[in-house]
Formats: structure tokens, sequence, C-alpha cells
């Protein structure tokens, strides 16, 4: 039933302190600007010298990425800040 899954950026270790420090400014910046971080959290996630060159493809994933509802976003944040290690 499932094609594919990509897990990016992941892990099953239980956030740091410096980690549930740095969701917490995640939360906030998110509920003060939602477009701008999913934007700039989408564009960190290319390597600086591949995003001219994928300039298509990263706004198609941006404006995909814009339709998770803000809620959402917070929820993530939240969870991987209390997720045990595994």
């Amino acid at each position: 039933m499932i094609k594919g899954l990509v897990l990016m950026n992941s892990t099953s270790k239980a956030d740091s302190e410096q980690r549930k420090t740095n969701r917490d400014r995640a939360i906030k910046a998110v509920k003060k600007d939602y477009a701008g971080f999913v934007r700039l959290s989408i564009a960190n996630l290319i390597n600086p010298c591949n995003r001219g060159r994928l300039a298509d493809e990263i706004e198609k994933v941006k404006k995909e990425a814009l339709k998770t509802p803000l809620q959402g976003v917070v929820a993530s944040l939240k969870g991987m800040k209390i997720r045990k290690d595994r």
C-alpha cells in the first residue's frame, strides 16, 4: 500500500536540553511568522550551492509544506521535544 517512505533528518534519540530549547524557540517563531518559518526551514535543508539549480523544486516543496496547518507544525515540534530515547 505504501510506495515509499522518507525519514529525513530523523533520529530515535530523545532531544538534548539544547535541542528542547531550540524546539521552544521554533514554536515561538512559527507562531509569529508561519510562512517565513516554513520557507526558511525548507531552504536550510538544501545545500546553498544547490539552491539555484533546484529553485523550482524548492518552491514546489515550500508550497506543499505551507498546506500543513499551523497547529500541525506546532504539534510536531512539541512531539519531537518530548519524545523518549528509543
